[in-house]
């Protein structure tokens, strides 16, 4: 069977080859996620649903994510969460863990659905056009607003697309690696089109986009301040070979600001599904209008493969929250004497501890969602801080996390697409503007408080 093509007939006794299955439970996994946002039914049986499709989407991709680091931490934490049910009173629930954080799940595979159609219109060469304006290249500030605005429809794919279009010219491809990723955290602030920033949003369901907006901008704006300003130097890029692909990209963005309207003007939904239904919705139709259902249904299962590991890592982060969050662990917080209380309660403290420690032990190997999945459900009950501002604290933890940690899904898939360490393009090109912004951050969010 060739890769670019589905075929749902049986051609063997054996019935439909792995890959087929895959993009046939991919499929039916991105359509149910996205009917159950927009329909909202309530109840277990949903969450059920919603597991069942993944075990078995994980179940037929095991040798893709079994040897993915992100994933072996999902499989660890699940069987800590479980053998810590064996033992006391906690509970261990996957399936509800894996319905706590189905908008970003639904976004990962909207993400590939759309960065998938986006590569066929030959967004590289486009990129690479405005990258050679002379006013573009002037200073820093132009490139990370261009990166910027990619990001609302790429998300973290904005980093690997930027790193393997510089290395393949005589651009500085460290330069534009690293306003990239800076880039991209910016617009966490902003909109939760990023896993974690997703994860985030997806805790605070009652949060109005308007305030976490409000919030959220002085830091997006003290990102853009902070990047170096010096220009690159004036090097001519070589020209990429043409594929001959059109540019069809106002139907993605007619869609996607339509799904953005409506689903926040219109039918009220949280700013995390909103997101994710844009994203899914804008891939899936271009893909569909463009190339067909066969095209489609493989793009989604190559997504799901791609994606897989992050996904058992964010049902393994569910199950954690779910059994930190339940009533047996609240009372084990609420027997803490007074003083403890009142010192987690401290806002200063927490916010140093959110931006400040949390970042650090992600530069030694801790996943960033491990870390927030452990961190939220203790610290949030006690936090004295309003909820916008809460929300964009967290926020920050997973921007400097990202930049700094050599694990983040960031620093790894900028290191693949420019073939160099993770640790080179994540704490050696970030520690400096991670330092200074963890410190902006909590001047920022203190005084707000």
């Amino acid at each position: 069977m060739p890769k670019d093509t589905l075929s749902l007939s049986v051609t063997a006794p054996k019935g439909l080859a792995r890959p087929a299955w895959v993009a046939l439970i991919a499929t039916l996994l991105a359509a149910w996620l996205i009917a159950k946002a927009l329909l909202m039914p309530q109840g277990g049986w949903s969450d059920a649903i919603t597991f069942g499709l993944i075990v078995a989407g994980l179940v037929l991709t095991w040798r893709v994510w079994l040897g993915k680091t992100s994933a072996r931490l999902g499989l660890g934490l699940v069987a800590m969460v479980a053998v810590l049910a064996l033992l006391t009173a906690l509970p261990f629930n996957p399936v509800k863990g894996a319905g706590s954080f189905e908008g970003v799940i639904l976004l990962l595979l909207g993400i590939g659905q759309l960065r998938a159609y986006l590569d066929r219109q030959n967004i590289k060469a486009q990129i690479e056009r405005a990258l050679s304006h002379p006013w573009v290249r002037r200073s820093a500030w132009p490139i990370f607003m261009l990166y910027s605005a990619l990001a609302f429809f790429l998300s973290l794919a904005t980093v690997p697309i930027v790193g393997s279009l510089t290395r393949s010219t005589r651009l500085n491809h460290l330069y534009h690696l690293r306003l990239a990723m800076r880039a991209v955290c910016a617009t966490m602030f902003i909109a939760p089109t990023t896993a974690g920033a997703a994860a985030v949003s997806a805790m605070f369901p009652g949060l109005g986009w308007s305030q976490a907006l409000l919030a959220g901008l002085p830091l997006a704006l003290m990102c853009l301040l902070l990047t170096r300003s010096e220009k690159e130097p004036a090097l001519a890029p070589m020209p990429l070979e043409q594929d001959g692909a059109g540019h069809g990209l106002l139907l993605p963005l007619v869609i996607f600001i339509g799904v953005i309207v409506g689903g926040k003007l219109l039918l009220g939904l949280a700013t995390v599904t909103t997101v994710a239904l844009a994203v899914s919705i804008t891939g899936g139709v271009s893909l569909l209008v463009n190339y067909g259902i066969g095209q489609l249904a493989t793009v989604i299962g190559e997504g799901f493969e791609r994606s897989s590991a992050e996904i058992l890592l964010f049902i393994a982060c569910g199950t954690l929250q779910v059994a930190l969050a339940a009533p047996q662990t609240v009372q084990v917080l609420g027997g803490l004497d007074g003083a403890g209380v009142a010192l987690l309660s401290a806002a200063p403290l927490q916010l140093l501890v959110i931006l400040g420690l949390l970042p650090l032990l992600t530069v030694v190997g801790v996943h960033p969602m491990i870390l927030f999945a452990a961190a939220f459900p203790v610290l949030h009950p006690l936090t004295p801080l309003p909820v916008a501002l809460e929300y964009q604290a967290w926020m920050a933890m997973f921007v400097i996390s990202q930049l700094i940690s050599p694990v983040s899904i960031s620093a790894v898939t900028a290191a693949a697409s420019v073939h160099e360490s993770p640790w080179r393009v994540s704490i050696q090109s970030h520690g400096g503007f991670a330092l200074a912004f963890a410190v902006g951050g909590v001047g920022y969010l203190w005084a707000m408080a």
